[in-house]
This record gives C-alpha cells, structure tokens and sequence, in this order.
C-alpha cells in the first residue's frame, strides 16, 4: 500500500506516537486512528507499531495515503489558529524569548485562549500591546493567536506547537509564558507544579488593607452564574493560598477607599487572587463577579474592568529553560494613569515603575 512519510524532529522525541498523530491529524477521530494503528495504516520506519511507542531520534512515520491526503491537507496547518492570519493581529510585546521560552506581557481585556469578540484599540487601548491606535480587530482573536503569528510552530515537528503554559483570566494583564519547545514546556510545567516559582502580582483593592496577610482557603470552580460563566467559590475543592501585602493606600474620585496590595499566589487555582481578596472584604475594584460595590463613576476606567496585574516572575538561577532569575512585566497605561490619579503623587516611584 502507498504511504506517505514525515520526518519526525526534536520536539516529538520521546512523546507517545498515538499523540504525535492527533496534533499532526486533529481531523482524525480518535477510534479512527486507533483503528488505523491496530490496522498498521499508520507506522513507524515501516513497521507496524504500538500506539504507545514513543518516538525516538531519526523516526519517520509512514501514513496510509488513503486517510493521509485529506487530513495532512488540513493537519499541520490546523496547528496555527486560522484567526492568527488575521491581517494588522497586534503585535505581542514580548518580555523574553529563546528556543525554549517565550514570556508576553498579556493586555487586559484579551483571553489567552479562544477569540469570540470584537477588540478595538487606541483610546480604549487596554494596554500593553504594541499596536496602531483605532485600529479594529474584527471576529475575536486571543493572545495565543498574536503570539503565534509572531511565533510560528518550528519547523520540522510533526506534534510541537507553542502553547500558554499557565493561566491569566481575561481581565488580567501581566507576565504569560508559553512554550518554544517541548523541553522547555516541560520543565516550566513541574517547575509550577514543584513550587519552584514565585509569582507575584499588583492590583487595586477596594478598603484599607492594613497589614500583610496569609490567606489559605479550599476553593472550587462553579457556574452558578450562568452556563459557561465560570467564577469560583470557598468551601470544599483544592487548597488556595495567597500572601497579600498593602503597598499604598489612596481613594477613588467618588471617595471609595482603595489600597494598592501586592499578592504573592503560592499556588494557582481558577480566580484564586480574586475570590480570597474578596472573601475578606477587599474586592478588586470593579470586579462585579467579586462583589466589587464601586460603579462607573468619573474616574478613567473603573467600572469598566478590575485591575490585576502579573508584575513578576522570579526563576531557578541556571535553569535548563535559560531563563533569567526575574521577569517583569511594566504596568499597562490604564493601570498607569489609575495609579496617577488615586494615589499619592509619588506613587511610581515607590513601585519602582
């Protein structure tokens, strides 16, 4: 029977061969390909293969060109988000990159994954990225898609894509890492799951935090808003914990106290700065999904949206990722002007911005 055949590359190595095939051929059902490896329509160097295998340095997999012909057609191409062709996409502002990392600071307003709305950006600019003042992004686009049309997948991999490696909600703006390769993915990832990073983030809170506090709750993720409107809760679920630190204290136009906390999050669950904050009485201002009392008001962007910002990532000296020990993430210039104009006048060089 006639095949094709596609040189594997660094970034499949070692990666089980049946999730090889359903990145490079995402239009194949998943029994169908099964069906196709038991029926050896689908082989390593010739030979019929387990779909267990992993692939090994050198490999080649020869695809059936009955099933090969439609779906290579549309598989290496589906890897690159069709909304990421979007002519005038904004630009990333990238913080860092290499062979393996590449760190963004992510606009506020903008999901890391997934489109669905139209952004417009100039004098509603959210911050943060590097674009044309009033141009309008129609359809709904992702940060993920910006940075893949700036980062497109490394040649000579069949499975490889780059990916976020951590969340941001929607509304937060901030440091978002994703991977340029597959050792770098997974080093980034146990390094988050062995504590071994210190994220730390600034936001506007409403009240008077008076001191440093340790906030440590079981949270969990629930849609008791609506379908599809994720928000989380206390009561049950994973352990959160959050170190919560006033910086400065100011107050809006309207008089609403506010103080500026830096939060340090020791672990990363669904809304976790959001919901703790919140559940002791210190909403992010605006933040309505929270709780947050504060309305539009005369004050430039309150009510509008709340502000969170992933400021800084300190790193493993001589890591295998090449990362730097630290990471930061300037603020976006709503944030910026906020700060201005509700806090004491010295107020960025106390943040050190």
């Amino acid at each position: 029977m006639p095949f094709t055949i596609h040189e594997t590359g660094e970034n499949d190595i070692d990666r089980r061969l049946d999730r090889v095939i359903r990145k490079f051929l995402p239009g194949i059902p998943l029994s169908a390909l099964y069906r196709y490896l038991r029926r050896g329509l689908i082989r390593i160097n010739g030979e019929k293969t387990a779909q267990s295998y992993r692939i090994r340095p050198g490999d080649r997999v020869y695809i059936d060109t009955g099933i090969a012909e439609p779906a290579v057609a549309s598989g290496p191409a589906e890897r690159t988000p069709g909304k990421a062709q979007i002519q005038n996409l904004p630009e990333p502002e990238v913080i860092f990159a290499n062979e393996h990392i590449i760190a963004v600071n992510k606009p506020a307003g903008i999901p890391v994954h997934g489109g669905g709305t139209s952004y417009r950006f100039g004098t509603s600019c959210r911050g943060g990225t590097s674009c044309r003042c009033g141009t309008s992004y129609r359809g709904g686009f992702s940060v993920t898609d910006m940075v893949l049309a700036r980062f497109p997948p490394p040649d000579g991999s069949l499975s490889f894509t780059p990916g976020p490696l951590h969340r941001l909600d929607r509304g937060t703006s901030g440091i978002l890492v994703f991977s340029a390769s597959l050792s770098g993915a997974r080093w980034f990832s146990a390094a988050l799951a062995e504590h071994l990073l210190a994220k730390y983030y600034l936001g506007i809170a409403e009240g008077c935090l008076r001191g440093t506090e340790l906030w440590e709750d079981n949270t969990y993720k629930t849609e008791k808003n609506g379908p599809g409107f994720v928000t989380a809760a206390i009561g049950g679920g994973k352990t959160a914990v959050t170190e919560a630190s006033p910086l400065l204290h100011g107050a809006t136009a309207e008089g609403t106290p506010i103080t500026l906390v830096r939060y340090r999050i020791l672990t990363g669950r669904t809304h976790q700065i959001r919901l703790q904050s919140a559940a002791r009485g210190f909403p992010l201002l605006g933040d309505r999904a929270y709780h947050s009392g504060y309305k539009n008001g005369s004050t430039a962007g309150a009510g509008e949206r709340f502000f969170l910002h992933a400021g800084r990532l300190e790193i493993p000296p001589d890591n295998p990722a090449g990362l730097p020990e630290v990471l930061e993430a300037p603020l976006p210039p709503l944030f910026l002007s906020f700060l201005k104009n509700n806090f004491p006048k010295d107020t960025l060089d106390r943040i050190g911005e």
